[in-house]
């Protein structure tokens, strides 16, 4: 779905990878599962803002829609919001919002 798109993206196996591949590479945007192993999404997002000063936009795909959710994911130093089961068309719709294209 993204290649067709024209996007190029990179794919990482848990939080404490993509914390890794944040300190030698520039993105344009992060989507950060909340609940991986080793590292969740929330714990590294936070290393990511506190620790590196990442300033790219970090966008929460998460399974847990509720609000006290979306509250700790955005505390966490997250930009955006998405609820799995992600529909195609409002993904596509963030990675515009935060792209422009």
């Amino acid at each position: 779905m993204y290649r067709t798109r024209g996007y190029k993206f990179l794919h990482v196996k848990n939080g404490s990878d993509a914390v890794d591949v944040c300190k030698n590479h520039n993105f344009d945007l992060i989507l950060m599962d909340c609940n991986m192993p080793i590292m969740g999404g929330i714990e590294a997002s936070v290393l990511l803002r506190k620790t590196l000063d990442v300033k790219t936009p970090i966008v929460a795909l998460t399974a847990n829609a509720f609000a006290e959710d979306k509250g700790e994911c955005l505390a966490a130093g997250m930009d955006d919001f998405l609820a799995k089961p992600l529909d195609k068309d409002t993904l596509l719709l963030c990675i515009r919002k935060y792209l422009g294209s």
